[in-house]
Parts: structure tokens; C-alpha cells; sequence
């Protein structure tokens, strides 16, 4: 019989436990005794008193300690490196372990102290964990471990996992069927705990396989107040639809879209709940439900068209990005929303298997600014013409000589502060009729108006249906195109699709659009502006060469050119 040594208050034990030669030399007897004490009785006190363990994971452990120590001499660790094991068991057991302490070293000595049988049999008659069964986590077991509430809950799932995993191959095995309501895939794909089927490519009835390619259309964004973007997919997807009906579309809508409908889009709508005018619901929408809604509808492929997108889908995802506004210019977006969505556009674009933009320009920014391989970006131009529109003026509609029209939303960067200051910088009865569309609940331009004196000369619209907007673009002798940034410029192409001369800022992406079809002036010159706007309305002829080449020029870009680019886009996404 040996004494423990550390105040033990001369109680004894076996000596063979204290001369076990595959112990280290300082630690026999010591550490693992110490604690079997602190564990608590078994459900038989004989099991204490158990023979050594056979050689296995206690002596192989202690080796692979020694091995960190000295090298060369594999038969005991240096005494600091067994002061490092001994300490974190004693902890461990006696559940006054600190997270922060050591948890490498924790999950080393549980380890030791668990492939001994006394303790295992001890630790399973107070309800712990065993190898066949393990321990429920409990209030504070992230403490009395050294792990993490995470870590718990990550252990939990690889359990399950495995558990799952082992059954499946028992089945197989067994010939039967792996799972009762896995609709015969007779296979399971299981990613990070998700129970998605990977077999779930085939359809719902009677196990066949899905023939249609099905593609999750992101519309969140979709109120009818959005402007370019808007256009951009109620022009797109009737296309896409009619050039590959093989192709099921899906699409995730908005609350104000699920009520208003959409009778150009080419398949069903779901209905998301969330309301594309909030913009926190909107944010949330991007970044939880749509790999949400693509993982549970079986989607192939996730489009987002309007520069958000999910931050992180097993789906793979194409991004269109028209403009990169909130890194070039945060001065321009209004609220504290510019860093927001500065971190929501870069990750959706940095997750996206394809980003599609609607211009070069756009393109370099994406690679300058994101930092993305041009490989991945596919340029894809966006057109003018719009359904039933006509070439020109409609035939029941007469052209006006001295009606400017301006289209866009009351972003700041849209400048249409300074149309109205250049109107009134011309003589009282040289002024034209302007009318500018686009705005909803109080329009912030109606103070600017009301100061400049030109109440009875300009008209602020809201949004107005497509036949009025047709109508307005028939009638107007000019269009005026003010801004200080673009993605690309829709409604400058839009009016050149329709014969109206064109004055715009001169910006490089709306030079790659327009050429030399349109007048330009620096953005923001008011004087510039208002002269540009006083020749060309008391010049005629120049309106009409203007209108043919504009006519030219926007019959470069079409509409079934953007879908056949877009679709192309997608076939390099689903190949991966």
C-alpha cells in the first residue's frame, strides 16, 4: 500500500495503482486517484477498485504528451508539461473550470479521464456521459467544461448527424429504404444539420425527376416605385419566359407586389410577407428569406436583379448590379443607409457565382472597388423600347414645341434641383413646360419650385401608368437627363427609343450609352443647361436630326439582346 501525497490526510490506496508503469513517473498514483475521489461513488463501490486499465488511450495519450516535451525521452513528460494535464482535470472534474483557462488542455485530460473505466462507470451512475449514451448538457456546462454554449450545440448536431448517417447505412445495407418520407429519392444530402434532399431534383409525385430547370426570381424590392430596376425586370422576364419556356420561374414578391400581381412575369408568385417600402423588411428579406425560400421551393438557381442579394445560399446565385452608388458617392444616399448597404451589396456580390451589370463602367467599379474577378462579371446592357411602345411620337398625339420631361425618383444625385434652377434662368416668356414624374408622398421639389417662381410652369407628377408615361413621351419636344451619377442610364435610351432629343450630363457611362446622339453639358452647370434647353427648343431642325440619330443609336440596344445576355449568364452559373 502507498500514501497519497498533496494532502491526502493519510488515505490509502491500492499499490498497484500507484506503481503503474504506464504512468509517468511523477504522476503514479496521483492525478487519476485524486480525481476518482471527486466523481462520486458508482453504483457498485467494488467498480472503484477496478484493475488498471489495459494498455490503450490512457498510456497513448500520455505518450503523445511526452512527446511534446522532451524529445527523445517518450516514457514520462517533463514535470511542467504533467502540472499542465493534472491541473485541467482537477478543474474539470471538480467543476470549477474557467473557459478562458485552457480548453486545448481541458478536452486532452477529459479525454484521459474518460477512456478509464472507473471513471466512466462512476461518471454514468451520477446520470454523466458515457460512450453509448451521452451526457444532456445542463445550466452551466459550458463552465464546468471549457466549452463553449456553441460548442454544445455543435456536438449535439454531430450526434444527431451520425446517428442519422449510421442509420441511413443500415438501411442501405439492409436493402430497405433509408427513411420513411424521403419521397424515394433513396439518397439524403445532409449539409450542416439541414435536412435538404439533394434527391429532392426529382419531383414530389411518384419520385420522377424534375425535367424544368427552376429559378428563384428575387422581387422584394418590386413596389412600383423603384423606376430603372423596376423597368429593367418587367422588360426582362417576358422575354426569358417566351425564349425558354422550359425554364419554371418562381418568383419571391414583395407584399405590395403579391396584392398589385404581376401579369408580365412568366410563372407563379410566392408571397414573402415582407414590404418592399420598409427598407429594414426589405434588408431582412435579402439577407434570411430568399436562400431560405430557394432551399425549401428546390430552386436551381437565385436571381436578384437589384443589387441585393442573399450573403450567403447553397443555391447558386446570379446578381445584377446597376450601380454602385452607396461607394462612389455616399454623400447621395440619404439617411445612415449608406454603410448598410455598402456591406449588403458587397457580400451579395461576393457570394454570387455570377454578377451581371449593365455596363462597362459599372463593371470596372465592381472590380475596382469589390475587388471581383472580372471572370465573373458578365456585361449585359440593358434597351430602350418597352411593350407597345412605337418608334416615335404616337400617331394620336401631337408633339409639343416647348414641353421638357424629366423621369426618375427624388434620389439627390438625380440634380433635378438644378433643371429647375436653369429653367429659371431663362427670360419669363421663353420658359418652357416642364414636367417631372417619379415622386410619391410629399415631393421634395415643391419648395424649390414654389421659391423659383415656376408654379404655373412646372408639373410634379407621381409614378404614372406606362400609357401615360407613352403619352408624355409622344408630346415632349425634349427630354432632360440632369444627373450626377449612373449605372448605366435607362431613361435616356428609353428616350431616344421613342424619338425625343436628349440633353444630359456628361457622364463616361452615359457617353458608352448614348454617343453622339444627345447634347451634353457638365453636370451640374446650370448656365449650361438652361442654354443647351433654349437652343434646342427654338431650333427645330437640330430637334429633328437629333431624333434620327437618337432613333439610331437605341436601336443598338434591344430588349431580347439583354435576355439572350442574361440567359447566357445563367447557364455559366448552373455549370458552375
Amino acid at each position: 500500500m502507498g500514501r497519497r501525497r498533496h494532502g491526502d490526510h493519510r488515505r490509502r490506496v491500492p499499490a498497484a495503482q500507484l506503481d503503474d508503469p504506464r504512468l509517468p513517473r511523477s504522476e503514479r498514483g496521483g492525478a487519476v486517484r485524486r480525481d476518482l475521489d471527486r466523481v462520486g461513488p458508482a453504483r457498485d463501490p467494488a467498480e472503484l477498485h477496478a484493475p488498471p486499465p489495459a494498455q490503450g488511450a490512457l498510456g497513448a495519450r500520455h505518450r503523445r504528451v511526452g512527446r511534446r516535451g522532451r524529445r527523445g525521452d517518450r516514457r514520462a513528460p517533463p514535470r511542467g508539461v504533467a502540472r499542465r494535464v493534472r491541473l485541467p482535470l482537477r478543474r474539470g472534474l471538480d467543476r470549477l473550470g474557467d473557459a478562458a483557462a485552457a480548453p486545448h488542455r481541458l478536452c486532452v485530460a477529459r479525454g484521459v479521464a474518460g477512456d478509464h473505466d472507473p471513471v466512466r462507470l462512476a461518471a454514468a451512475a451520477r446520470g454523466g456521459a458515457t460512450r453509448d449514451r451521452p451526457a444532456r448538457p445542463r445550466l452551466g456546462d459550458h463552465l464546468r467544461t471549457g466549452r463553449t454554449r456553441a460548442g454544445h450545440r455543435i456536438a449535439r448536431r454531430g450526434v444527431r448527424r451520425a446517428a442519422r448517417r449510421r442509420a441511413g447505412l443500415g438501411s442501405r445495407l439492409r436493402g430497405g429504404a433509408p427513411s420513411a418520407g424521403l419521397g424515394g429519392a433513396g439518397r439524403v444530402g445532409l449539409r450542416h444539420g439541414c435536412r435538404r434532399r439533394r434527391a429532392a431534383r426529382s419531383g414530389r409525385a411518384g419520385g420522377r425527376r424534375r425535367s424544368m430547370t427552376r429559378i428563384l426570381v428575387d422581387l422584394l424590392f418590386q413596389t412600383g416605385r423603384k423606376g430603372g430596376m423596376e423597368s429593367y425586370v418587367r422588360e426582362l422576364y417576358p422575354r426569358l419566359g417566351s425564349l425558354r419556356p422550359d425554364l419554371e420561374f418562381v418568383g419571391l414578391a414583395s407584399t405590395e407586389l403579391a396584392e398589385a400581381g404581376a401579369p408580365w412575369f412568366p410563372g407563379e408568385l410566392v408571397a414573402s410577407g415582407r414590404s418592399g417600402e420598409d427598407r429594414v423588411a426589405w434588408a431582412r428579406g435579402e439577407v434570411l428569406d430568399v436562400a431560405r425560400h430557394a432551399a425549401r421551393l428546390d430552386a436551381d438557381l437565385v436571381h436578384a436583379p437589384a443589387n441585393l442579394g442573399p450573403i450567403r445560399s447553397r443555391t447558386p446565385v446570379v446578381l445584377t448590379v446597376h450601380d454602385l452608388l452607396p461607394f462612389r458617392h455616399p454623400e447621395y444616399v440619404p439617411g445612415p443607409y449608406a454603410p448598410v448597404l455598402r456591406w449588403m451589396i458587397r457580400g451579395a456580390a461576393r457570394a454570387a457565382r455570377r454578377v451581371l451589370t449593365v455596363s462597362e463602367s459599372t463593371a470596372g467599379d465592381l472590380a475596382d472597388l469589390l475587388g471581383l474577378d472580372r471572370a465573373r462579371i458578365d456585361v449585359v446592357p440593358l434597351a430602350g423600347g418597352a411593350s407597345g411602345a412605337t418608334a416615335g411620337a404616337s400617331a394620336d398625339v401631337r408633339r409639343s414645341d416647348d414641353l421638357v420631361l424629366a423621369i426618375g425618383n427624388r434620389m439627390p444625385h438625380k440634380d433635378f434641383a438644378a433643371l429647375l434652377e436653369a429653367v429659371a434662368l431663362l427670360p419669363a416668356d421663353r420658359r418652357p413646360r416642364v414636367v417631372v414624374t417619379g415622386s410619391h408622398d410629399d415631393d421634395p421639389l415643391a419648395p424649390e419650385v414654389r421659391r423659383l417662381g415656376l408654379d404655373e410652369r412646372v408639373r410634379l407628377e407621381r409614378w404614372v401608368a406606362p400609357e401615360e408615361l407613352e403619352r408624355l413621351y409622344g408630346e415632349a419636344a425634349l427630354f432632360a437627363f440632369p444627373t450626377r451619377f449612373e449605372g448605366f442610364g435607362l431613361p435616356l435610351i428609353e428616350a431616344m427609343a421613342r424619338g425625343v432629343p436628349v440633353v444630359a450630363s456628361d457622364l463616361p457611362v452615359l457617353r458608352e450609352v448614348g454617343g453622339d446622339a444627345a447634347r451634353w453639358v457638365g453636370p451640374g452647370d446650370r448656365a449650361a443647361l438652361s442654354r443647351a434647353i433654349d437652343s434646342l427648343l427654338s431650333d427645330p431642325v437640330e430637334r429633328e436630326r437629333m431624333s434620327r440619330a437618337g432613333l439610331e443609336r437605341a436601336a443598338r440596344f434591344s430588349w431580347e439582346r439583354t435576355a439572350r445576355g442574361t440567359l447566357a449568364s445563367f447557364e455559366r452559373a448552373l455549370a458552375g
